[in-house]
């Protein structure tokens, strides 16, 4: 018997749900539309990866001021240079500062939430998992295993619930909105963790406004049904792509937001010759290395 592995995230079973041909294009072919704003992405890279290194701080060394913490983790990601590519100088700045703030409005009694510790003893921050949905068995004798993988920002204890644990998902956003609860990769997380609980930490990059305005968290409960049905929906993804469904086109998601913001793949779509789309990626499309969450 032969053995393969499939292996999706919640971005991909997202992606497929939308068109499982997008999703072809961006995860398998790693293709990336040249000219497509990356600042607002970038921005947000940053800022998880400053939020990474503080909470990491917080539980390992829970005794030091947080003011402390703060500026050794901003000296240190000013000096490994992780910025540089990614932001100018101002976008920079300008993230710190948010950081910054941030820490001020959730430190003492702001804050609803501990870190909590891995069974292992490390911090429960940037916690990638490779969970097993399932194996299936084909008439050729052929085994799959579907393997769910996935990196979850943040495991914690919270206080207004009596230290149940949940995870966290930090937000960036530069324009205020609340996301739906269900989605797939809120779904993902809970599954994964094993959680009945999940928070959205939301950080806003507006110009104005003020803490308020720019930070907000909100819990949201996982009850058990709708954790059986996402499971239900990932077999059925999984089956559909390990069955060669992954090129299939949704003409319902061509068009995009409001129908007016087409989907970046459309190009190579709408082009019927072989020969042409080919040139076409070539020409139009960034080729990167196979997508992996963590």
């Amino acid at each position: 018997m032969t053995t393969r592995t499939l292996t999706l995230d919640a971005s991909q079973m997202t992606q497929h749900l939308k068109c499982p041909l997008s999703r072809t294009y961006q995860y398998d072919d790693g293709l990336t539309i040249i000219g497509a704003s990356e600042r607002s992405l970038n921005m947000g890279t940053v800022m998880h990866s400053l939020l990474d290194m503080y909470y990491r701080e917080r539980v390992l060394h829970p005794q030091v001021e947080y003011t402390s913490q703060v500026k050794k983790v901003t000296d240190e990601y000013i000096k490994s240079d992780q910025w540089a590519g990614l932001l100018n100088l101002e976008d920079l700045e300008f993230v710190m500062e948010r950081f910054l703030y941030y820490t001020v409005n959730y430190t003492g009694g702001g804050n609803d939430f501990s870190v909590a510790g891995t069974p292992s003893g490390e911090a429960g921050v940037e916690l990638g998992f490779s969970k097993e949905l399932g194996r299936v068995h084909l008439a050729s004798g052929q085994e799959i295993v579907f393997i769910v993988e996935g990196r979850i920002d943040l495991l914690v204890n919270v206080n207004s619930l009596g230290g149940v644990l949940a995870f966290v998902d930090h937000k960036t956003q530069s324009r205020e909105n609340t996301l739906y609860k269900y989605t797939p990769q809120f779904l993902t997380y809970a599954w994964a963790a094993g959680v009945e609980y999940g928070v959205v930490n939301y950080i806003g990059f507006q110009s104005t406004g003020g803490a308020q305005k720019w930070f907000r968290r909100e819990i949201i409960p996982f009850p058990k049904y709708v954790i059986t049905e996402w499971e239900k929906q990932m077999w059925s993804i999984f089956y559909k792509i390990a069955g060669g469904g992954q090129r299939e086109k949704n003409l319902g998601s061509c068009s995009g937001s409001f129908q007016s913001n087409p989907c970046q793949f459309v190009k190579l779509c709408e082009t019927e010759s072989p020969e042409l789309r080919s040139n076409i990626m070539s020409s139009s499309y960034l080729k990167s290395e196979k997508w992996r969450p963590w």
